[in-house]
């Protein structure tokens, strides 16, 4: 199990030395794994710095930001899906509903069939009733 794994590093190193084409898949978990700890550490950075950032320039450079980050083409879904809900909130701050629920979709299609994804289908569907008030 995942949580072991850390208390196994020597039983990790000799089961992948000893499958070297990788046919058990164990090197494919064990990278996407470090990938999934960077990843997350990095998006936990990006946090903290744009903590506070909710008004105006400093927003829209957040979102720049996190649009920059997005590009990067190796981004794991979950991260992925994250960066877009920050997105989605920046443009809620400033009120561009259809931007906010262009970015909560592509939120929930970055990583489809995750228990994450399947929470923002009430947050779209909430999106769209007020969208469809204001016109």
């Amino acid at each position: 199990p995942a949580e072991l794994q850390g208390y196994h590093k020597e039983l990790i190193a000799e089961i992948m030395a000893s499958d070297p084409e990788d046919r058990f898949g164990f090197g494919k978990k064990e990278k996407e794994a470090r990938m999934m700890a960077q990843q997350s550490e990095m998006l936990e950075q990006f946090y903290l710095s744009q903590r506070g950032k909710i008004r105006g320039e400093e927003l829209r450079k957040s979102r720049e930001e996190a649009e920059k980050i997005l590009s990067s083409p190796d981004l794991l879904p979950p991260i992925r899906l994250k960066l877009n809900k920050f997105i989605s909130d920046s443009y809620a701050l400033e009120r561009n509903y259809p931007k906010s629920l262009e970015y909560l979709k592509s939120a929930r299609d970055s990583d489809p069939g995750s228990k994450e994804s399947s929470r923002l289908q009430p947050w779209i569907e909430n999106m769209e009733k007020i969208i469809a008030r204001e016109k």
